[in-house]
């Protein structure tokens, strides 16, 4: 019986902590998606990038800004200048997309 009430109360701990942790990554999540992650590259003439956006450079400047460990989610790396959505996962099923924008270097 008091293996069966010690089980309960790990559980409902469990459970709080689960709570805690997707409450916290959801907070994450609506900062992350008023966010925008500016790049900067060289363009030739023809508007051709001398450069690309990797995943991990998305990654690397989600981390310098307080997001580490989140997982970004792209095909091939971004060449074209402009904004691009791009989707991120926090973990524990939340995904958001953020904003990266390819611009000109000065």
């Amino acid at each position: 019986l008091a293996a069966i009430e010690r089980k309960k109360s790990a559980d409902v701990a469990a459970e709080k902590a689960k709570a805690v942790l997707h409450a916290s990554l959801e907070e994450k999540a609506r900062k992350l998606g008023s966010m925008e992650l500016v790049f900067r590259r060289r363009f030739g003439e023809k508007g051709e990038s001398f450069g690309s956006v990797s995943k991990k450079e998305i990654e690397d400047a989600l981390t310098n800004k307080g997001f580490g460990g989140a997982s970004v989610t792209l095909e091939k790396p971004i060449k074209t200048k402009g904004e691009h959505l791009v989707e991120v996962d926090l973990g524990e099923g939340l995904r958001v997309k953020v904003r990266v924008v390819l611009t000109e270097q000065e």
